[in-house]
Formats: C-alpha cells, structure tokens, sequence
C-alpha cells in the first residue's frame, strides 16, 4: 500500500470515528421526559396562619387561627403543571364572650404551576367550590360558594429520584363558603410545607 493510499484510509476512518460520536452521545443521553421522571405526581400539604385577626375583630392578633390538609393530583406539561387539588379548611373566629366560633370547609378545585429554576421554585394559583361543612353560629351546613389560592412562590427540594419536600413562604387563600344573605369570607395568608412523589 502506497503512502497516499494510507494516508486516504486514514483520513477516512478518522471522518467516520468523528461522524459516530455524536449519534453515540446522543444514543446515551437521557431524554428530558426521562431525566424528569413521570409527569403525573401526587402531593399533600400542612398550612396554616401564624397571626392573624378575627374577622369579628380587630383588636388583637390569634396565633394559628386558621389550618389547611389538603392532597392534589399534578400533571406536567414541560414547565407547566396542571392539577385537581382537594383541602379541608378550618379556622375559628372569636365570639363577643371570648370562646370561639369554630368554621371547616372541604375545598376541590383546579388549578396550574410554573416551575423554573430548574424546579426548585414554582408559583401556583387555584380556584374552584367550597363546602361549608361545620357552620358557624349564623350559618347552615351545606352552603357552596367559592375559593381561590395564591402562590406567589414556593421552594422544592428533592430527596431522592421522584421524591421533593417543599415549603411555601406565605401564599394567600381566599374562601367564600357562604354567598348569600351575610357572606362568610375567610383571608388567610398561610405558610405551607408540602411532599410531593411521582408515580
């Protein structure tokens, strides 16, 4: 074999070698829907007040007047997550002797999520109907109104390959249990830690 010949070969192999590499790289490397795991999740999450008023008053502040359980069932569209979410609500209000006026809502509404920096932070808002289901003294059970839920931001850590706890700095939940005649009307700015699965 001549030297030009050589030199031709090898310059050929060393074209296909390089030309290989890519489709090898691109062979091995996890898509994004595999590096992200499945796109349904399942979360549940523990919120509550730390010092809010009454709305009887304005006097004075009560620790931990309101507390949210709720679940939810999330589906990933890329950075964008739509969700069935399920709470029960319960805060207690003071009446003029000094006792308090206990009030529980079961929440189920919708809602969507943005998730960026690479997930760790996401903001969320939900709306949907609420049950008034332990009345106060001037209401019946039963009633339905509505509720909405603000998220401005919330931060996920994951823990292990599907598996993130979370915490909600402070979001704002508004509930309208009761429309009609004297409306019942809840704010409530909560703090929130969540754990969320995959699966």
């Amino acid at each position: 074999m001549s030297g030009s010949t050589f030199a031709s070969a090898t310059l050929v192999l060393v074209g296909l070698c390089q030309a290989a590499r890519p489709a090898a790289a691109q062979d091995t490397q996890p898509t994004t829907t595999e590096a992200a795991g499945s796109p349904w999740s399942l979360q549940s999450d523990f919120g509550g007040t730390f010092a809010s008023r009454s709305s009887t008053t304005s006097t004075s502040l009560t620790l931990g007047r309101a507390q949210a359980l709720g679940v939810g069932v999330d589906r990933r569209v890329e950075r964008l997550h739509l969700f069935l979410r399920a709470e029960a609500n319960a805060w207690r209000d003071h009446r003029d002797d000094g006792s308090n006026d206990f009030v529980m809502t079961l929440d189920l509404g919708v809602g969507a999520r943005f998730d960026y920096a690479g997930g760790r932070l996401r903001s969320s808002i939900a709306a949907g109907a609420t049950l008034l289901a332990v009345p106060g003294d001037f209401d019946e059970a039963g009633a339905v109104g509505v509720f909405f839920d603000i998220r401005p931001v919330a931060y996920a850590w994951p823990v292990s390959p599907g598996v993130r706890l979370g915490l909600v700095p402070l979001s704002l939940t508004l509930a309208l249990p009761v429309l009609t005649g004297i409306p019942l009307v809840s704010i409530q700015y909560r703090t929130t830690v969540f754990a969320e699965r995959d699966f």
